[in-house]
């Protein structure tokens, strides 16, 4: 009975660890979107700045700058998954630290 518990407890962790390693991964990509976006929008207000034109009322620029809010948002929800992980995390080794057999 104490292997399979213990092979039960090593499948959980790597379960933990292996989605922390996804949302980081995901996380880190969507940066990399969002400053690529910002080149975009810096490249927009030069042209239109090159043709007189104000980057105010550009639809494109709006467009852009949407999306990276939408991006930030979901930037916000990993964390929150992140830290609910690495809470749930720290109190399992809390529970390991504190002895928590039932002393079977």
């Amino acid at each position: 009975m104490e292997l399979n518990r213990w092979i039960e407890e090593v499948k959980q962790k790597s379960t933990v660890l292996v989605e922390m390693g996804k949302l980081r991964i995901r996380k880190v990509n969507l940066e990399k979107r969002i400053s690529k976006l910002h080149c975009r929008i810096g490249e927009r207000i030069d042209y239109l700045n090159k043709i007189g034109k104000s980057f105010e009322d550009d639809e494109i620029v709006k467009g852009l700058l949407t999306e990276i809010r939408n991006i930030e948002k979901e930037i916000e929800e990993i964390d929150t998954k992140m830290e609910a992980l690495k809470k749930e995390r720290e109190r399992e080794e809390k529970e390991e630290k504190e002895g928590g057999c039932s002393g079977d």
